[in-house]
């Protein structure tokens, strides 16, 4: 790496909906705040398999997700290094997929859908939020969208 590079992570991660289009969020034990189900792309691994893998990892289900990625966000929060998050379309679960929904004790505590508008700080982190926002403009363009965002 140059000086003056940066290093950049890159995580990927789905959107699922309920059938009143609630969005599931999970819920991290070990950060505050909730998130949508996904995570770190491994090295030698595509935004795509990350985010299908990922799901698995975490709510041991494995939906039909979009390889179209919805968004792509640069994010570049105060206290870390930039990331760039890739969030890809997994549709609406079926009673079934909900009820097999299982989290991964040593990381995750708690899932539940939200409003796609959720705003309280309290639950949803800025990033989150702003990856929601892009999401229903992606949804109600029909296009993906590109954001970048410095909190």
């Amino acid at each position: 790496m140059s000086a003056g590079s940066v290093c950049v992570g890159v995580s990927a991660g789905a959107v699922l909906t309920d059938e009143r289009g609630h969005i599931l969020l999970v819920k991290p034990g070990y950060k505050a705040g909730w998130n949508l189900p996904g995570g770190h792309v491994d090295q030698g691994e595509t935004p795509y398999a990350a985010c299908v893998r990922e799901v698995r990892e975490e709510l041991g289900i494995t939906p039909d997700i979009s390889p179209e990625p919805l968004v792509t966000a640069w994010v570049a929060p105060p206290d870390g290094p930039p990331r760039l998050n890739f969030v890809f379309d997994g549709g609406q679960l079926s009673g079934r997929q909900r009820e097999a929904v299982r989290l991964p004790a040593d990381e995750l505590t708690d899932w539940r859908f939200f409003p796609p508008e959720a705003d309280d700080p309290a639950l949803v982190p800025p990033r989150i939020r702003a990856l929601l926002a892009a999401v229903r403009t992606s949804r109600h363009t029909g296009r993906p969208v590109y954001r970048e965002a410095v909190l």
